[in-house]
């Protein structure tokens, strides 16, 4: 996934570390060989997180089109929340 979206508390900016990384999804097979990287994207919630450096769960969202396909398994990102922004 190389599309990460992040929201933060108001004043609070967010800076991704990780750009990219790899997902493991599951589904029909006819869905499977269809969908790309562009059908998938990182969602992170840095909504009270206190400036520094951290570590977000990333929720794995996939384009609507494929139903029948769902990520597999916990991802982290890193980022870095500053004062400043939104």
């Amino acid at each position: 996934i190389s599309r990460i979206n992040a929201t933060s508390s108001a004043g609070m900016t967010v800076s991704l570390t990780t750009k990219v990384f790899e997902v493991t999804v599951r589904g029909t097979p006819e869905q499977i060989q269809k969908i790309t990287e562009a059908n998938l994207y990182a969602q992170i919630d840095c909504t009270g997180a206190e400036a520094g450096d951290g570590r977000f769960k990333a929720q794995i969202l996939i384009d609507t089109t494929f139903d029948t396909v769902g990520a597999v398994g916990t991802y982290y990102v890193h980022a870095t929340v500053s004062a400043g922004g939104n």
